[in-house]
């Protein structure tokens, strides 16, 4: 379970790009954005479960959320 912060992995609903120094943040932005879908992709490919949230979302809905996926989840974590 990952959860990305809006500004530091590009939220497209959130993120605002810096004002200053827009050389620097905009590439690093669009990194960890690559970063993290080839981090989902090797995980995936490894037979993992990927989630993520983005930081704006509510704990609760979080919560909720992963809780919903291991219960639906559960008759293969007991094998």
């Amino acid at each position: 379970m990952f959860i990305d912060g809006c500004f530091w992995h590009g939220c497209p609903e959130h993120y605002v790009p810096s004002k200053s120094n827009r050389s620097y943040w905009a590439p690093k932005i669009e990194a960890n954005a690559s970063r993290d879908a080839e981090t989902t992709r090797a995980l995936s490919d490894a037979g993992w479960t990927v989630l993520r949230y983005w930081s704006h979302m509510p704990a609760e809905e979080v919560a909720a959320s992963v809780e919903s996926h291991v219960l639906a989840h559960a008759h293969e974590l007991t094998r």
